[in-house]
């Protein structure tokens, strides 16, 4: 991309670089920026509702120590759980929240 360069008073741009063209490349700049930040920002509050749901399942099954962290519709379990059904039941609580891609189940059975 062509820069500005700032000499006295005057603004001279490189050979071939009309004024309306270094507006132009600097407000597709501006959209290409605000896109990719718009893009981050939906898929962060998706990410977080997701991971809600998946956390009230998981409180609806009295699954209290689990903790569950989604990161691009990705769900990963962790935390400690009494028994084998107990973690099976969370994965199972994961899997079934529409949008969750896929499940790593890290939770260890046993005590805390």
């Amino acid at each position: 991309m062509a820069q500005l360069v700032r000499t006295s008073s005057r603004m001279v741009m490189p050979a071939g670089v009309t004024p309306s063209r270094a507006v132009v490349l600097l407000i597709v700049s501006a959209l290409l920026v605000g896109s990719i930040t718009c893009r981050s920002t939906i898929a962060t509050s998706e990410d977080a509702t997701l991971q809600e749901e998946i956390a009230d399942s998981l409180r609806r099954d009295h699954l209290d120590a689990i903790a569950v962290r989604v990161r691009g519709a990705k769900a990963t379990l962790s935390g400690v759980a009494s028994s084998a059904a107990e973690r099976e039941t969370a994965q199972r609580d994961a899997e079934q929240v529409d949008g969750i891609k896929a499940v790593t189940n890290n939770i260890r059975v046993g005590s805390p």
